[in-house]
């Protein structure tokens, strides 16, 4: 996947920190072996975000907007990334049209699998909000119109 103008590979090993949440480096990485996690913690408990393989991506919304790193990543076994800066990633879409298609399809995936974890939250704290007590199943319950 890498070409001539690609950083050489860096190598991590089961569980070592490949990305720290707040970093402000730039760079994306891809996956050239073993897999990556991306986690944050949240009140205390580390809650586990995305699971990355072979081939897959990250670090691109760092490298796409210049914001600080938004979780942590560690290897999931032995691992090999390489990296791609702004320039790079810049030369690879010109140099290969579908990688950026490939990118786009991927993130639409994850953008849709957030919205879809978001929706599932809002309604559980809807549910939780209104208890069913019983009542409410489709009788008035001794309202106005139930005496006409």
């Amino acid at each position: 996947m890498p070409d001539q103008k690609a950083a050489p590979a860096l190598s991590f090993s089961d569980g070592e920190l490949i990305v720290a949440q707040g970093e402000t480096d730039t760079k994306m990485f891809i996956i050239l072996e073993g897999g990556a996690e991306a986690s944050n913690v949240i009140n205390g408990e580390k809650v586990l975000l995305q699971r990355f393989e072979t081939g897959d991506f990250f670090g691109e919304m760092s490298l796409l907007e210049g914001l600080p790193r938004s979780a942590d990543i560690h290897a999931v076994g032995e691992t090999r990334v390489t990296t791609i800066g702004g320039g790079g990633l810049m030369h690879r879409i010109r140099k290969d049209p579908a990688f950026a298609l490939e990118m786009l399809k991927s993130l639409s995936s994850r953008l849709r699998r957030t919205t879809e974890l978001y929706q599932d939250q809002v309604l559980e704290r809807q549910s939780l909000q209104q208890p069913d007590n019983g009542m409410n199943n489709g009788m008035n319950n001794g309202s106005k119109q139930d005496y006409d």
